[in-house]
This record gives structure tokens, C-alpha cells and sequence, in this order.
């Protein structure tokens, strides 16, 4: 009884928020809230277990790359779900996951380095970059999930992260890769931030579907969605 009242003065002070599950550490219960509220099938990947992904499309507006990586290997570090409740103001299931890492693998990276005027110059090479970060999910909810009102925002918590990049980009005498490399080594936090423009709403459709419960929503990471 004691627990009761004290998540009703919670509630009541702090905004009308209701908790479907006792501790964000009970995955079980999570998967069994979103599996009946929602048209998906329970999952249950293992943390640290690599994921074979196909295309992943990603975007630096400011070095003026877009890159599409195949034959990716994703893996999720120490995930942890820190926020997992319904705001009944906004009527948003809101989700927030931590991550120790997440690492990508990739033998194959089409770098595509802009021109103006012209097509762009085309390098392909090997990628492998690990980094920390966190999302932010809130999924609109009424009575049932719905999956196609998603809006997921990133936070990257390494200023620094692991990069190896093939030599046929690193190495480069061009000097529009050149430039780009430099952009990169001299502002990494912004490429970052960039990156995860897209990236959130990438890790958050692998996460979702992967981990807790497979709704079926398929986002490769370009702008335009299908």
C-alpha cells in the first residue's frame, strides 16, 4: 500500500504519467505491454551479440558525404532502458535506451563525396566505428501503439569515438577527400550530432524490432522513406 501512494503523490506532482511496468529493468514486462497494446511479435536479441543488417544510409551535411554501408554487422553494447512510461498529457509512450557502445562493422561503404555541378566522386572502403550514445522514442499511443508516429532523438555521449576508415579514403591525394577528412578530425562532435540525425531513427527501428517487440517497421536510414 505504502508504494501506491507514493506513485500517486509522484504522479500527481510531476505530470500525469502512468508506469506499465514496475521497473524499467523488466524487459519481460516491457515486451508483454508493447506485444499486447501493439500489432507486434516479442523479441529478444542478445545484448553484445552481433546483428547482420543490409543497407544502411547515412548522411554528413557537413563535409558534404552520404555513405550507403552493406553487409553490416551492428552490435549493441550494454543496453539499458532508463525511461519507459505513457505521458497521458501527449498521449506519447515514451522510451529512453542508453547504449555503453554500438559498434558498426562494414566491409563495403560507398563513400559519396559531393561536387557541385558534377556527379560525385565515388570511393568504396571498409568502415569500423564504435561510439556511445542515447535515443530518445516517443511513439504515439491512444489506446493501441502506433508505430508510423515515431520520433526518436539521438544523443551522443562520446566526443570521441573509434573510427577506422580504409586506406583508399585516408589515403587519398584528392582534395575534396582530403578536405572532407579534414572536416572531420577538426569538428568530430558536430559530424556526430549529424550523423545521428538519422541514425536515432535507424538504431531506434533495430532496437525496437530486435530487442523488444518486432513491429515490422523497416528504415534503412535514408531521408526519404518509403
Amino acid at each position: 500500500m505504502e508504494s501506491k501512494i507514493v506513485l500517486i503523490l509522484f504522479v500527481g506532482l510531476c505530470g500525469n504519467f502512468e508506469y506499465p511496468c514496475d521497473s524499467t529493468d523488466d524487459w519481460g514486462c516491457i515486451r508483454d505491454f508493447l506485444a499486447s497494446t501493439g500489432q507486434c511479435d516479442k523479441a529478444s536479441h542478445e545484448d553484445g551479440v552481433p546483428l547482420k543488417m543490409e543497407d544502411i544510409h547515412t548522411y554528413v551535411p557537413k563535409l558534404n558525404v552520404s555513405l550507403i554501408s552493406k553487409d553490416c554487422e551492428v552490435t549493441f553494447h550494454g543496453s539499458k532502458i532508463l525511461d519507459f512510461y505513457m505521458n497521458k498529457d501527449s498521449n506519447n509512450l515514451i522510451l529512453t535506451v542508453d547504449f555503453d557502445a554500438i559498434t558498426l562493422v562494414t566491409p563495403r561503404t560507398i563513400f559519396n563525396f559531393e561536387r557541385f555541378g558534377k556527379d560525385p566522386l565515388v570511393i568504396e572502403e571498409y568502415i569500423n566505428i564504435t561510439y556511445s550514445a542515447a535515443i530518445t522514442i516517443r511513439i504515439a499511443w491512444s489506446d493501441h501503439i502506433d508505430v508510423d508516429d515515431l520520433r526518436a532523438s539521438g544523443y551522443v555521449k562520446d566526443g570521441s569515438p573509434s573510427f577506422i576508415i580504409g586506406p583508399k579514403v585516408t589515403e587519398s591525394s584528392n582534395e575534396i577527400v582530403q578536405n572532407a577528412l579534414a572536416g572531420l578530425e577538426a569538428d568530430i562532435p558536430t559530424v556526430m550530432q549529424e550523423l545521428w540525425l538519422t541514425k536515432a531513427y535507424y538504431y531506434t527501428c533495430v532496437f525496437l524490432n530486435k530487442f523488444l517487440c518486432d513491429f515490422g517497421y523497416l528504415y534503412d536510414g535514408r531521408i526519404n522513406r518509403p
